[in-house]
């Protein structure tokens, strides 16, 4: 819905704000109710999460049912288009959206985008993950959280900035690109300032990144397609890079991460 706004970089970068207001919110309190035992946080959590699945089901049926027969999507680089018929199995629905997921993902400029998003979160997402076990000797678990909760304050201020730069997103996603390679080769040293320029450098790319994908196509489908580059990041970046670990060891790989984080920033995304 966003991306469909008159001012939508500056609507996004306000929206990404909240998604790391409530990331840092959440490690912050968890510090504070696993004082009092770690089934309590889990606990506080389980409570939240119950609470958004019941109204996230009383809107169930009105998300479900809302135009969807109507419903049509067609992305500007791709003679394909989607269109949800009621009479279409569910089988046949999913194989058009798989077959027009990889013509935009190869034959348009989504690609670069998709590609981008997984190595951004793909390198950040490698160092997050190891990085409690590569810290151990040097910082205590209240140090790790405050550096983890930098990186969230970091980039709900990057995401207001880019969201209100006159700056084209190509030049949003380098700055951020630049900021967050730049954490990654400091974190051996500086763990707290690293984790800032990660978090700052992160925040800014999303923007930029999500603001490009909705000059190319504003539809779910288009931003939903996105997302999953992110989560394929986040999700194959550290198993990926743990095959690694054992012969280079920590430092190397990270570094090596950042190196492949800097190349995106040759790539041309307008």
């Amino acid at each position: 819905m966003l991306a469909g706004w008159e001012d939508s970089q500056r609507s996004l970068g306000e929206f990404n704000f909240l998604l790391n207001a409530g990331l840092a919110a959440g490690v912050f309190f968890s510090g504070v109710l696993a004082v009092h035992g770690i089934k309590t946080a889990i606990g506080a959590f389980t409570l939240l999460a119950g609470l958004s699945c019941i109204f996230l089901l009383s809107g169930t049926k009105e998300l479900l049912s809302s135009d969807r027969k109507k419903e049509r999507f067609v992305l500007s680089n791709s003679d394909n288009s989607v269109k949800n018929e009621p009479d279409v199995s569910l089988v046949s629905e999913l194989k058009s959206y798989l077959k027009s997921a990889r013509k935009i993902i190869f034959k348009s400029s989504f690609g670069k985008i998709w590609g981008i998003s997984v190595i951004l979160y793909g390198s950040t997402g490698l160092l997050t993950a190891n990085y409690p076990d590569y810290s151990a000797g040097f910082l205590t678990k209240p140090e790790l959280g405050l550096a983890i909760s930098a990186s969230y304050l970091a980039a709900m201020l990057s995401s207001l900035t880019a969201g209100r730069a006159d700056i084209n997103s190509e030049n949003i996603v380098k700055a951020g690109v630049i900021l967050a390679a730049a954490g990654i080769f400091l974190s051996v040293k500086i763990p707290i300032l690293a984790f800032i320029l990660i978090g700052a450098g992160g925040g800014a790319a999303v923007v930029g990144l999500i603001t490009a994908v909705s000059r190319i196509s504003s539809s779910g489908f288009a931003m939903g397609l996105f997302n999953t580059g992110i989560y394929a990041g986040l999700g194959l970046g550290p198993v990926f890079g743990s095959f690694f670990l054992k012969p280079f060891g920590y430092e190397s790989v990270f570094f090596g991460s950042a190196l492949v984080l800097l190349a995106i920033f040759f790539v041309k995304l307008e």
